[in-house]
Order: structure tokens, then sequence, then C-alpha cells
């Protein structure tokens, strides 16, 4: 599973983006979960890939963080 935590987040709530404030973060329960089914349903009409997963993290990685659990 994928986290994806917001920046905004990370600064605003938590003084900013450190491994504490990351799990923090986790621990509150600020974050979007990344599953396989998730991930299918996001991207290519139901037919998303990893691949394309990783194309959406790299394409926002000036937004959020991704934190593999």
């Amino acid at each position: 599973m994928i986290c994806e935590i917001s920046k905004k987040i990370l600064n605003e709530v938590y003084g900013g983006d450190t491994k504490e404030s990351r799990e923090k973060a986790i621990k509150d329960e600020y974050f979007m979960e990344w599953t396989k089914e998730r991930i299918k349903n996001a991207f290519k009409a139901g037919n998303g890939t990893e691949k394309d997963l990783k194309r959406y993290m790299n394409d926002n990685k000036q937004y959020c963080v991704f934190v593999e659990i």
C-alpha cells in the first residue's frame, strides 16, 4: 500500500516534511491510500496499472509525498 500525504498538510499541521511528521500524519489518517483496486479504477477508465501510479506520483511530487507501507 502507498500513502499519499499532502505537503501542505505536513507543513501546516506538523511543522514540515520530516519522517516523524509523515508518521504522525499516517497515524492521524491524513493521507490517501493507494491500493491495487484504487489504482486500477483511478486511471485509464478502470484499467490503471502501477506504471500509471508512478507517472502520477512523479507529476505530483511537488505537492505530495508518497510513503510505502
